[in-house]
């Protein structure tokens, strides 16, 4: 299995120069600094700055990962956009909600680092198998945010139809129900 390499930060950027004023010199202490700093839900890149001045969600840090490694000469770390459903098969009290609303699981997406052909959740807080991954698709770090909503939306949309869903539920409804889902994860995690 390939591991994330690691490299000294010596570009110029805003981002490095920053990190560097931090005392962070190298990518795997860029990774430990952001897994430190507040999450939050939402995924916007407008500012990579700010999130490593303040944080951000998992998919903005992750994207400004990506931005560092391209300005350090690492363009094979890539950010790529996974679809893949959960069933929440070790989590009783979830399954318990998805039986109840007669769903098999439920579909996801989200940013992981790509390197060789592997997946990398470094922020710790999501983990994935390759194989579970339906789709993968490279994205820019000023991609994450609008266009990776409307991507989750058509994705969501179509895997309603697939499942011959789309009768009785919509985006929305899904929406809702991955909102208790997470609430319940949070009241675990407390």
């Amino acid at each position: 299995m390939n591991q994330l390499p690691n490299f000294t930060l010596t570009a110029q950027s805003a981002i490095s120069r920053f990190l560097n004023s931090k005392e962070v010199t190298d990518f795997h202490s860029a990774i430990h600094y952001l897994q430190q700093l507040p999450a939050t839900q939402e995924c916007a890149s407008n500012d990579l700055l700010q999130v490593a001045k303040e944080g951000g969600s998992r998919c903005s840090k992750t994207a400004l990962l990506v931005a560092l490694a391209k300005e350090n000469f690492y363009p094979d770390i890539k950010l790529s956009l996974c679809t893949f459903t959960e069933s929440y098969e070790d989590n009783t009290q979830i399954q318990h909600l998805l039986k109840k609303h007669q769903l098999p699981a439920l579909p996801s997406t989200a940013c992981f680092l790509k390197y060789h052909d592997a997946f990398y959740s470094p922020l710790g807080d999501m983990q994935i198998e390759s194989s579970a991954i339906q789709s993968d698709i490279e994205i820019t770090p000023m991609q994450i945010g609008s266009f990776t909503r409307r991507y989750r939306h058509h994705f969501i949309k179509h895997w309603l139809i697939l499942e011959k869903l789309h009768r009785n539920w919509t985006v929305d409804k899904i929406r809702e129900i991955r909102q208790q889902c997470r609430q319940i994860l949070n009241n675990q995690a407390q």
